[in-house]
């Protein structure tokens, strides 16, 4: 029965609101816009709620009351809401309906048109993608059709900003219309003219819209509040729920109200100073950046995928938009408004576009290891009447902790119900490796002869021109030093680390030994397995995953590469070229 039911054209005509999200590991946000963290005394108002609050609807009139005081307007001027989301969508709700139209200067909140859409509003589209506002296009555009207007400003994603003057003319050119003045940003400006509210409250047709979601650090909260004419406020109320707002998070914004001032100001004042640095930084690329009045700074050029993706394989999250062609090539990074993150996102950027050195593992990106490493592992493991194939060691390999294949092949064999010592499985495999065997001619037939290169020497030498190198491998200095002496790739590399180095990835000792060797902070490195991905991770050095040659499961090897935080998973290193300034 249930695939007869259908929905209204406005939810078939949209979609769910979904960011795209890496699949690397995040452990510093800054796609979101989200403000800092507050004082752990604003928690200590969630001690003054009594058992017998809980079970009554809330009431937000005192924290009505209390903003209207603090701008000096009325409270039937003033509605707290859920988020200055849930204010918008009532202003859609209020004026909009079919043959009705909203005027979106774009991009902008994506939020807007998508309450317009379910109000059953036209949504007409207006280029806003420079640092100057549209006002004539926008002037051209109104009609008697046109019911809202929006105006985010400082405008997300951009952080450009809206005039007094250009507020005013639009409010005289559209006198039937309610302009949306979305004001979510504005503790952020570095300019008291920016900040529009006192002037808004004076026109008739403009209601502002404001949250503590951003600047105040409570996003988790979900409380907002529009103030405007009385009338207009009352239609506001009127298309929304009656207890929008719970007493917990009422009584969180009135405890920050009275404790945080304060720290307010000095986290606002740290978010411009690093908003200003990060488009200093920005500002050498190709591309654009925006003069920012947000908590956050807007890049669009060449180089914004590449910097979503590096930053993701450092754990940083940055947010992109992956499906409006619009925003093609822009990523918008939210300040952290602390000094630690701050230093943790310039030295990440730092490495995306300068690193000092390119690290390689060897095995699976320099030396195919197919007829080698991995046929030893079948082979030993079939000395044991095991019979193994190259999936089982893609599946083992996928999981982690597998960078030294006696290990894994031990590993294989208990899997199979045999418990043999590593020093028996280590001697088996090197006698097929080593090929401590010979025929009857009594020429050596180790596996190791079996490899070969992957990349060309040309393609290493373009990747390591003007980079210092180094070799990070999990294989015993002998067996390094007799495939690159083979295939004359010694001078290449300023740096070999071996098994007698340091612990096996996904130990980060190695890559930073690596680091330390060659004097360097900034590097990336390239390697086949999890374990290359999470040692680089621990170092913080960009990890690039990249599939070996006839990969058995290329599909599960791959997520799994990403999983582990790889900024991206290649199948050949000559694409790393081109990410290279």
């Amino acid at each position: 029965m249930s695939q007869l039911l259908r929905p209204s054209n406005a939810v078939l005509n949209t979609s769910t609101y979904s960011p795209y999200k890496h699949l690397a590991p995040i452990d510093l946000k800054l796609d979101a816009n989200e403000g800092p963290p507050l004082p752990i005394s604003i928690s200590n108002a969630l001690a003054d709620i009594s058992i017998d609050t809980l079970r009554r609807y809330p009431s937000t009139q005192d924290l009505c009351q209390r903003l209207a005081k603090r701008f000096k307007i009325s409270p039937n001027q003033l509605l707290v809401t859920a988020g200055a989301d849930d204010a918008l969508d009532r202003a859609c709700r209020a004026f909009l309906g079919p043959g009705s139209e909203l005027i979106y200067p774009t991009p902008s909140f994506e939020m807007i048109p998508r309450f317009a859409q379910w109000a059953y509003g036209t949504v007409l589209n207006i280029d806003w993608s420079q640092s100057k506002f549209p006002l004539s296009k926008v002037v051209d555009l109104i009609s008697e059709r046109t019911k809202l207007i929006s105006l985010v400003s400082p405008n997300n994603p951009t952080g450009a900003t809206v005039t007094s003057d250009e507020l005013i003319a639009l409010s005289k050119a559209a006198p039937k219309a309610l302009i949306l003045l979305d004001h979510a940003y504005v503790e952020f400006v570095d300019r008291p003219e920016l900040d529009l509210s006192q002037l808004a409250l004076s026109l008739d047709n403009v209601c502002i819209f404001r949250t503590f979601s951003k600047a105040w650090g409570l996003a988790a909260c979900r409380v907002g509040y529009v103030m405007g004419p009385e009338r207009v406020i009352g239609w506001l109320k009127q298309v929304g729920h009656p207890y929008s707002v719970s007493t917990l998070s009422a009584n969180l914004v009135h405890r920050a109200l009275s404790d945080s001032n304060k720290y307010i100001s000095e986290s606002v004042t740290q978010v411009q100073k690093e908003r200003f640095e990060l488009s200093k930084l920005l500002k050498c690329l190709e591309g654009n950046v925006t003069d920012s009045q947000g908590n956050f700074v807007f890049y669009q050029g060449p180089q914004a995928k590449w910097i979503y993706d590096a930053l993701a394989g450092l754990g940083i999250a940055v947010r992109t938009w992956s499906k409006d062609s619009r925003l093609a090539n822009a990523i918008r990074i939210t300040c952290p408004g602390q000094q630690k993150g701050f230093e943790r996102l310039t030295k990440a950027l730092q490495t995306a576009l300068d690193p000092q050195a390119i690290l390689f593992d060897l095995d699976g990106v320099i030396a195919d290891v197919s007829e080698s490493y991995r046929a030893a592992i079948i082979g030993t493991a079939a000395s044991y009447g095991v019979e193994i194939h190259d999936r089982d060691i893609a599946m083992i390999k996928a999981c982690g902790d597998a960078n030294n294949d006696w290990r894994v092949t031990q590993t294989l064999l208990h899997k199979h119900g045999l418990d043999v010592s590593l020093a028996e499985v280590t001697e088996r495999f090197e006698r097929l490796y080593q090929g401590e065997e010979f025929d009857s001619q009594h020429s050596p037939r180790g596996l190791y002869l079996k490899e070969t290169m992957i990349p060309t020497r040309e393609t290493l030498i373009k990747l390591c021109e003007g980079r210092k190198t180094a070799i990070v491998t999990g294989r015993p200095l002998k067996d390094a030093l007799i495939f690159l002496e083979r295939f004359n790739l010694t001078d290449l590399f300023q740096e070999l680390i071996t098994m007698e180095d340091a612990p096996a990835k996904p130990d980060p000792a190695p890559v930073k030994l690596a680091l330390s060797r060659l004097g360097v902070e900034r590097a990336w490195m390239i390697g086949d397995t999890v374990d290359d991905v999470r040692a680089a991770r621990h170092a913080q050095v960009i990890p690039i995953g990249v599939l070996i040659p006839k990969e058995p499961e290329p599909f599960f090897t791959r997520k799994h590469l990403e999983t582990a935080g790889a900024a991206r998973v290649v199948e050949n290193i000559t694409e790393i070229q081109e990410w290279l300034r």
